[in-house]
């Protein structure tokens, strides 16, 4: 791997290091994903201090199982500050508050900010000052500009119209990017819309509640939407809200809008037709949901991105759909792996259930990283890897957009070092010398074959090899 930023290797050391090792042998491997998860759980934004001590008591003993896999001389001053890593942190608290990614970033846009290479810090300052005062001004056009420094920004470029009585799944942020068509996709997937629309619905929620009363929940994809609209026009006398909530339940316009690309949430997200083939694949979704165990995760990815419009007659109403394919939630086709902390997806198992659609404000983005195909127990399958927003922060329920590397929001539960194993090869190949049972290879009885040609003993060098 070439062209890697210090941040991209923050990244793969944290996520897809116990990944991409999975083959290698257990006495290899778990090393490798200690380490991985002591990083994780080092750069997590929330801290916990007894946790903090048990992996301050762990490190030194991590360090040593790697320093019988890797050579010495990769072991310098550098690994062995890991071992007061955890001690500083419960020190100076979250490393986000002392870490170098905001100022290396700061350095690179200085750089790129030189046009007069004879007044260099006459450029930087003059660039700089100009991107402050953009950004002062851009305070007062929020409602009609779209701020530059945001990295996946969510505002639209021109202004919205909200009426005070609006409807919750009507006012959603978020812009589309791409060219745009104009389609009819169907009866079946319409009405699926309007389902999905219903139940997530905030206004309709206490009538979900009523008809749950009289009806099972397996009957509210079939009879619901039905139901609803003839209470609706039953209910006298018909004030503004029955009057939005009738003009929902008449269900929406025959054709939608559609999309390649849409930006929500701080995510910039695409079909998987049009992420096929590129470098950064930005289809996979992830969203809560109710499985036949109660409440859990559903995995899938964007096939399409609609806009489905509803039949109001004083202005627009619409409201954003990804057309999703789910991946199957059972222990069929998703499992936890509590070593490495991921989730694995099998790719070619999915839900069984018609559920097509998910609000574009109620998803996250995940990646879909395959195992080797040497790992032969999980062929098929790929670990999901959930991405935080670059430049957006939940803080209080206000978003706080700054540019904020990848971490975790919560530091997972610290397990226990696993004990230093037992190996008899120092390579998994057929032809794998074994190490003698007192440890270590005596170099004294080893002897080089030199020029007795009839020597049976073995060289040196045939160690090193392999």
């Amino acid at each position: 791997m070439r062209g890697m930023k210090s941040h991209d290797c923050h990244v793969f050391f944290q996520t897809l290091l116990p990944i991409a090792f999975s083959s290698l042998p257990q006495h290899v491997l778990n090393p490798l994903i200690e380490i991985s998860q002591f990083f994780k759980n080092l750069c997590s934004t929330t801290l916990r201090e007894a946790d903090l001590i048990k992996m301050e008591n762990d490190i030194p003993l991590i360090l040593c199982k790697l320093e019988r896999i890797f050579p010495p001389a990769l072991f310098d001053s550098m690994e062995h500050v890991v071992v007061h890593l955890a001690y500083e942190a419960r020190l100076g608290g979250p490393v986000q508050y002392r870490w170098m990614y905001p100022f290396e970033r700061f350095m690179g846009y200085a750089k790129r900010a030189v046009k007069n290479k004879a007044r260099v810090e006459g450029s930087i300052c003059a660039t700089y000052l100009h991107r402050e005062t953009i950004y002062f001004c851009s305070h007062y056009f929020k409602d009609t500009l779209s701020s530059s420094h945001i990295r996946n920004e969510t505002e639209t470029s021109r202004p919205v119209r909200i009426h005070p009585l609006n409807m919750s799944i009507f006012s959603l942020p978020g812009r589309n990017g791409g060219g745009e068509k104009v389609l009819y996709p169907g009866d079946k997937v319409l009405y699926s819309a309007h389902v999905h629309l219903l139940i997530n619905c905030n206004e309709v929620e206490p009538y979900l509640q009523m008809f749950l009363t009289q009806h099972t929940s397996a009957q509210i994809n079939s009879q619901f939407p039905a139901w609803f609209k003839e209470y609706m026009y039953q209910q006298t006398p018909a004030t503004r809200v029955i009057q939005h909530l009738r003009n929902l339940s008449d269900g929406p316009k025959s054709t939608v809008k559609q999309w390649h690309t849409y930006f929500v949430n701080g995510y910039r997200f695409e079909t998987h037709s049009w992420s096929e083939g590129k470098t950064t694949v930005n289809s996979g979704v992830c969203m809560k949901g109710v499985t036949e165990n109660g409440e859990g995760d559903f995995y899938g990815v964007i096939e399409n991105i609609f806009e489905i419009e509803y039949n109001y007659l004083d202005y627009k109403k619409t409201v954003v759909l990804f057309y999703c394919k789910w991946f199957d939630p059972s222990n069929r086709g998703t499992r936890y792996d509590s070593k490495t902390n991921t989730v694995d997806i099998k790719m070619n198992k999915h839900y069984p259930l018609y559920d097509l659609f998910a609000m574009a404000h109620n998803v996250r983005q995940v990646h879909y990283v395959p195992y080797p195909s040497t790992t032969r127990d999980k062929r098929g399958w790929c670990a999901a890897i959930t991405s935080k927003p670059r430049g957006l922060i939940e803080k209080n329920e206000i978003d706080e957009r700054e540019d904020e590397p990848y971490q975790e929001d919560e530091m997972s539960n610290v397990d226990d070092v696993i004990a230093v194993e037992t190996f008899n090869q120092l390579c998994v190949q057929e032809e794998a010398k074994e190490v003698p049972s007192d440890g270590d290879v005596d170099e004294e009885d080893v002897e080089a074959n030199g020029d007795d040609e009839g020597s049976d003993d073995e060289d040196v060098s045939d160690w090193d090899d392999n």
